[in-house]
């Protein structure tokens, strides 16, 4: 793929966006001024509405009755309250017709129970629909109380009690909320929704006219005929459609910020228990989760925008796709929904709740870092799927617009190995089964539910989709078999590589950023302590390194090896592998990990070293937990031992210089 022909493509649709003036106002002048009217027109409203309620008076229809002479007296004496007479039965009607605001029904043998000392019963009606309504049924209660307090007392000195007699206990209820939480909680439950509807309405417009106006302009046809890849094409258009949900969550972010910086707009009362005030990590956070959203939403609008035969067609299409991506924002709103189990990988669902963490307080990094990078999984299908249909020319040169998904596509150029395509939404495929399916098995059946897991979940799909593709089994694993120099460097690298990378992983985890244990985490450390060493290196150093390497050296390399440069491919490669294992800690090692096996199998052609690095670097990890290996600088904050530290780099570069020349005669393939 070349940059050079991606960036030309970006310019040329950007110059044609901002030739448009609607999807300028969008981006920019819609969200700078939203935001502070939002908050002018709510903090007026709120302020007039609140002293309308408060200044006016409000009618309270009685039932006439022996005995209610003091709460009229109440009443008459409040220059709010009016009392009106009624009968009992006429009490929901003129309620309902709005005659009264609230209605007071006492019953009729009040005065008895008073005489008596008894209980009489009383009814208060009022609409809860209605805000004055329920300010004078609490003007009411108050009044009655009142009633209630010198009856009480009364009767109590009647009898000789004293109050106490009738107070066993005194509450006292306090809120523990501070002024910035209770802001951060009112901006939580509004600012993610208003994100998310600015910036899928952002990319709404761009996915339309770089697709579907093409098509009607005829100039998407001319642009399929240049000498570009479809990957080119698709990464042209894409990045210009996040260029400008990325401007419109810019000026989102910009926005409220100016509108925090506002909040002393807001009334008097209000300012004392809400502080809106953020911290600039807070704000900073909130714009890496809006870019991510763009990216998502930009990726899923073009998508479906390009299936359209005209701008009506994917307006159309691209309608239900909008109200898609907003719903799941609204069901955060609901009140027990947590960023936890499952819902950390539920596209939309974790970014509206991360943000809405992000504004009530800290929120962890671990939770940041595995949202963000099954958001960005998820763009990635969908960037295949685009380019998988700008390869259909029925659709995209045809008039047979969405309809043409159904219908037969060129065959394929000869190829032994899946695409990029094919190969990335595999392993999406495989992560989503292995972090749903898997980790219930491995909660549930401990050392077989790792064995089923890792066999069933991780290598049987890939297995049966190759197969079910056509392709070669052995070209697509790379498991043919290796020369004896390349698989001794393996092993070498296996059995001292371990030791640096162990030495970064200890020293990220001293970080602040490092989270506390994880459940999975915490099961593996009882397997460890508690299996035996045979199982606890069969289960957890050779299984996870036959079907990682066969999927991730295997299967995904085998595709970006004749697509990209090798260092590329290693990059990309590592860093997936990396990210597959959702842990904070471990992203680091672990990529970088990735990035030295999948180096190891572009230049050895197999993966067999991979899986015997892989292996033994699994296994010595495991033993000198199992065991307490005293290593300092790993178990403990101690400097390394300078002579250990020399052996394993001794080790590390003989392994480099097996692997660093292939022998004449050998194939990559």
């Amino acid at each position: 793929m070349s940059w050079r022909n991606v960036r030309l493509l970006l310019r040329k649709e950007l110059l044609e966006v901002v030739r448009d003036r609607r999807s300028v106002f969008l981006m920019l002048v819609l969200p700078m001024l939203l935001y502070p009217l939002l908050l002018i027109v709510a903090a007026n409203l709120a302020e007039y509405q609140v002293r309308k309620v408060e200044d006016g008076k409000v009618l309270v229809g009685v039932t006439i009755t022996p005995g209610i002479d003091p709460f009229l007296s109440r009443l008459q004496e409040s220059e709010r309250l009016q009392p009106l007479p009624m009968l009992p039965h006429q009490a929901v009607d003129v309620l309902r017709s709005g005659q009264v605001d609230v209605a007071v029904v006492f019953s009729s043998d009040l005065d008895q129970a008073l005489r008596d000392e008894t209980t009489s019963p009383v009814q208060v009606l009022f609409d809860e629909t209605n805000e004055i309504s329920l300010l004078a049924a609490k003007r009411v209660e108050d009044a009655l109380d009142s009633w209630w307090e010198d009856l009480v007392e009364k009767r109590l000195e009647h009898r000789r009690l004293h109050r106490d007699f009738i107070h066993p206990f005194h509450v006292e209820k306090e809120s523990i909320a501070t002024p910035r939480q209770v802001g951060g909680h009112l901006l939580g439950q509004a600012v993610p929704l208003l994100i998310v509807l600015m910036i899928v309405l952002g990319a709404f417009y761009p996915a339309v006219e770089v697709t579907a106006g093409e098509k009607e302009r005829g100039t998407l046809q001319t642009l399929l005929t240049a000498p570009l890849m479809s990957i080119e094409i698709v990464t042209g258009k894409f990045l210009a459609v996040f260029v400008v949900a990325a401007v419109t969550a810019g000026a989102n972010i910009l926005s409220i910020v100016l509108v925090v910086a506002l909040g002393s707009m807001l009334p008097e009362q209000a300012s004392e228990i809400l502080d809106l005030q953020q911290p600039l990590s807070a704000i900073g956070l909130l714009g890496l989760l809006a870019l991510v959203a763009g990216l998502l939403f930009s990726s899923v609008m073009m998508t479906v925008a390009v299936l359209a035969r005209s701008t009506r067609e994917a307006q159309t299409y691209l309608t239900p796709v909008y109200l898609l991506c907003v719903l799941p924002v609204v069901f955060v709103q609901m009140p027990g929904v947590e960023l936890s189990g499952g819902l950390v990988l539920v596209p939309v669902i974790n970014l509206a709740l991360l943000m809405r963490d992000v504004l009530e307080g800290p929120v962890s990094a671990h939770d940041v870092f595995v949202v963000v990078v099954a958001t960005l999984m998820y763009t990635g299908c969908a960037l295949v799927a685009a380019a998988s249909i700008f390869r259909r020319e029925a659709i995209m040169l045809g008039d047979v617009g969405i309809g043409g998904l159904f219908t037969r596509v060129h065959a394929r150029e000869q190829s032994h190995v899946p695409r990029l395509g094919e190969a990335f939404a595999l392993v999406t495929l495989i992560f989503l089964l292995y972090f749903y399916v898997g980790s219930m098995l491995q909660v549930r059946f401990g050392v077989a539910g790792i064995v089923l897991s890792q066999w069933g979940l991780l290598l049987l799909p890939a297995l049966l989709i190759l197969r079910w593709k056509g392709l070669s089994l052995a070209r697509s694993f790379a498991w043919n078999a290796p020369k004896v120099r390349h698989f001794v460097g393996g092993v070498l690298l296996g059995c001292s590589l371990w030791y640096p990378l162990m030495l970064a992983a200890r020293w990220i985890m001293a970080g602040d950023v490092a989270p506390g244990p994880s459940a999975s985490e915490d099961l593996l450390g009882d397997l460890v302590s508690d299996t035996p060493v045979w199982q606890l290196l069969a289960v957890l150093a050779l299984t996870p390194a036959i079907c990682e390497e066969l999927l991730f050296r295997g299967v995904f390399l085998s595709s970006l090896r004749d697509r990209m440069r090798p260092i590329h491919a290693a990059l990309l490669c590592g860093f997936l592998f990396g990210a597959f294992h959702l842990s904070l800690v471990g992203f680091v090692p672990k990529t970088i990990l990735g990035i030295v096996l999948s180096l190891m199998v572009l230049q050895c052609g197999s993966v067999w070293p991979a899986i015997a690095f892989h292996a033994i670097h699994n296994g010595i990890s495991l033993l000198i937990v199992r065991y307490s290996v005293s290593l300092p600088g790993i178990v403990d904050d101690a400097a390394p031992v300078l002579w250990q530290l020399a052996l394993a780099c001794a080790a590390c570069v003989l392994g480099v210089i097996l692997l660093a020349r292939r022998p004449t005669g050998d194939s990559s393939s």
